[in-house]
């Protein structure tokens, strides 16, 4: 069962593998322990990116995929 704070998602797999390749970067750097060596750290450390509050503006205005097909 999850936790009580967890939220269940899907995501695509090309992300969360981007993901696992730049947490194990960190990681061989030294620069996160394996204890957070975790989706959920690379979350966290995305949302702390200059271009972060950006892309949740851009976010807003972005059309539904089924709006970008040519009629």
């Amino acid at each position: 069962m999850a936790k009580e704070n967890s939220v269940i998602v899907r995501i695509p797999k090309k992300i969360y593998e981007d993901m696992d390749k730049a947490l194990q970067d960190r990681f061989r750097n030294n620069l996160i322990s394996r204890k957070d060596l975790k989706f959920i750290e690379g979350l966290r450390l995305w949302s702390r990116t200059d271009g972060y509050q950006q892309s949740l503006k851009e976010l807003r205005f972005k059309p539904k995929r089924e709006n970008l097909k040519k009629k």
